[in-house]
């Protein structure tokens, strides 16, 4: 699954679905109401040993990790 802002370029549209992975396009002021309506899953899925899960995190351009509260 891939979160992207909303406003997702083709690029992102076609990684997506060479990926074959969900693509959910937010808005930092609607993305909880957006997530709330989604059904909770609690199952794992199948996978082999040799499968690469990444979490991306992005604070912009310096790199630098910004401390939010």
């Amino acid at each position: 699954m891939i979160f992207a802002w909303g406003g997702t370029t083709a690029t992102t549209r076609k990684g997506a679905e060479v990926a074959r992975a969900d693509l959910v396009e937010v808005e930092p002021t609607g993305f909880a109401a957006q997530v709330a309506t989604w059904p909770a899953e609690r199952k794992v899925s199948d996978r082999s040993h040799d499968v690469t899960a990444v979490i991306l995190y992005t604070s912009g351009t310096t790199g630098t990790p910004r401390m939010t509260s």
